[in-house]
């Protein structure tokens, strides 16, 4: 046998050890980095998309800390599961400890009425706010329109959670040391545009592309952080994009093709995070002290990273404006 072919079959499994072990480090970096917590025992936080993935594993964490959070969700019924398991995992049998911490408010990021009727619903119970993470998404999904108009990818991800952001804005503003967290990701890299004008309208479905949808709906997601920054420079609210990274155990992928995605799942898990990885970032953004964090920053694996050169201020008000324009043009500001 050839020297070479021999030197390949021992170096084989050196080599899969070596990035086995790579792989591990880095997904397991972010969980070593975001241990320090600031107290937020009492605090009231909202999380969209919370009945699974990483909305419902950051409910877990922030209530275990003492946080107050209410589960923004489109479907009651998943909802409610989700919040009764949580309830169980969190505080067990001690209902005391469990009295008044979790709750559970519809709103469909698809529906500005609907994001309305939350905001409304929200304040009626609550008086201050300390936390806003935007977390729910959709992605892949085929060519389809919102209540409203607009290209689903846009209207969920982006829309939806910049009308909730400003509806909620002046309890925002009143509760001292509030934060603002964008859940975005690593693929609005992908964007080859910030041009969002052909994402607001009735368009024709042939040639339509998901995943570049998806990725300036992502990009909207930071270009909106940037401008929220530049607007709350006077208050004492601070705002946050992060990069979760590539998580298994999520419902993003639902719109994909489940049998393709089966077939995939050993290289999927091989350079996945899990869930409890994949929040970290999320949790730095939310746990982090003051002095450990920069408003209207991007972080990815709990440490600061520079945006892409689309994530301009002049992209960030030109999209701001875009935004405050259709939100006006179908409801009626409550």
């Amino acid at each position: 046998m050839p020297s070479i072919l021999l030197a390949a079959i021992y170096a084989a499994p050196i080599a899969t050890a070596v990035i086995v072990i790579w792989l591990k480090s880095r997904k397991d970096k972010a969980v070593r980095m975001a241990a320090k917590a600031r107290d937020i025992d009492g605090k009231v936080v909202i999380i969209t998309g919370a009945n699974c993935g990483i909305g419902y594993a950051t409910v877990a964490e922030l209530a275990k800390r003492g946080a107050v959070v209410v589960l923004a969700c489109r479907n009651l019924a998943t909802g409610q599961a989700a919040l009764n398991q949580l309830s169980h995992d969190v505080y067990g049998n001690d209902k005391a400890a469990s009295t008044g911490k979790l709750h559970l408010l519809r709103v469909d990021l698809n529906s500005l009425q609907s994001v309305q009727d939350f905001s409304r619903e929200f304040k009626s119970q609550f008086d201050r706010l300390d936390m806003l993470i935007n977390n729910a998404g959709i992605m892949g999904k085929g060519y389809a329109l919102s209540t409203d108009g607009f290209e689903q990818h846009f209207a969920v991800n982006h829309l939806g959670h910049f009308y909730l952001t400003n509806l909620l804005m002046d309890m925002l503003k009143k509760t001292k040391g509030s934060r603002i967290i964008n859940v975005s990701s690593g693929y609005y890299l992908k964007a080859t545009s910030a041009d969002f004008e052909d994402l607001t309208s009735v368009q024709s479905p042939s040639g339509f592309k998901p995943m570049q949808a998806y990725a300036r709906s992502k990009l909207a997601n930071c270009l909106h952080v940037v401008e929220l920054c530049n607007r709350l420079k006077n208050e004492q609210v601070s705002v946050f994009a992060l990069r979760p990274g590539f998580v298994r155990g999520t419902q993003l992928g639902r719109h994909f093709n489940q049998f393709l995605l089966t077939l995939a799942t050993p290289l999927i898990w091989f350079f996945s995070k899990d869930v409890n990885q994949g929040i970290q970032t999320v949790l730095h953004c939310a746990l982090a002290d003051d002095k450990e964090l920069e408003s209207g920053a991007l972080y990815n694996d709990c440490r600061k990273e520079e945006y892409s050169m689309l994530v301009s201020d002049d992209n960030a008000r030109k999209l701001w404006n875009l935004s405050e324009q259709l939100v006006s043009s179908k409801v009626k500001q409550a």
